[in-house]
């Protein structure tokens, strides 16, 4: 047995699913639960985990209120168990981790969001912080499909115009934008400004874009103007940022 696997070393996936599907939203849309192997996952070295409390996970009637923690992997030993970074989270005082612990654990490999237990079997503090936690025996997974775009409610500034705006929906690549005030013609460039929550903590982002479509809602009268923003000229820690808000956001609705 070795500590780390490779890619090369991983098998295509074996999946059992449900025929049905069930839509999260708009252009989301997610399988039911199907069940994996653990070299599924192809997990490698580095990877982002996101970690749930299952004690407080349960007792949580609102997603949106739980306790996330983001954590690495360090490594693992097949069928012994797995080594993450020591957890960060906005709520690590609130809701600290113990030895013992269930843990809820997601990875979402850019097609599909994975969820397995797992328990807090030691942790370690020199020479650095990590967990040692079980190997999951049950995984379960929901495959993404078509576009990863979900749906927000964050006030964005555009183009420095103190008039309202609200992002309705966001991806990586763009943004619907409502408001009552017109933005510009097709493939003006605008300027966002606007703040995401992420694990407990707001992020400023400004963001470059043009826009791609218009259209006029006779349902909002607030904002009725609706445009569709792609995104240009985007960095990498801006990417992630939103790759991190979708993340978050599956995991909410999904799960």
């Amino acid at each position: 047995m070795r500590l780390f696997e490779t890619i090369n070393d991983v098998e295509k996936p074996s999946i059992t699913s449900k025929d049905s599907n069930s839509p999260a939203h708009n252009e989301l849309t997610a399988t039911d639960d199907s069940i994996f192997s653990f070299k599924d996952l192809q997990l490698k070295v580095n990877d982002k985990l996101q970690i749930q409390l299952a004690s407080v996970a349960k007792k949580s009637y609102n997603p949106t209120g739980i306790a996330y923690y983001s954590t690495r992997l360090i490594g693992y030993y097949q069928n012994y168990g797995l080594m993450v970074s020591e957890p960060r989270s906005a709520k690590i005082n609130e809701y600290p981790l113990f030895e013992s612990d269930e843990l809820f654990i997601f990875y979402f490999n850019g097609q599909t969001l994975f969820k397995f237990a797992s328990y807090v079997e030691k942790i370690i503090t020199l020479p650095f912080k990590y967990l040692h936690l079980s190997f999951p025996k049950h995984i379960s997974g929901k495959q993404i499909r078509k576009s990863k775009r979900i749906g927000v409610n964050i006030e964005v500034t555009v183009n420095n115009n103190p008039s309202p705006a609200i992002i309705t929906d966001i991806s990586t690549t763009g943004a619907k934008i409502e408001t009552n005030q017109e933005i510009g013609s097709f493939n003006a460039a605008v300027d966002l400004a606007f703040e995401i929550s992420l694990h407990g903590y707001s992020t400023k982002l400004q963001l470059k874009g043009n826009v791609q479509s218009f259209n006029i809602s006779h349902e909002n009268a607030q904002n009725p103007l609706c445009y569709g923003i792609k995104f240009t000229s985007l960095q990498h820690n801006q990417k992630l940022l939103l790759q991190n808000l979708i993340y978050q956001k599956l995991i909410n609705e999904l799960y």
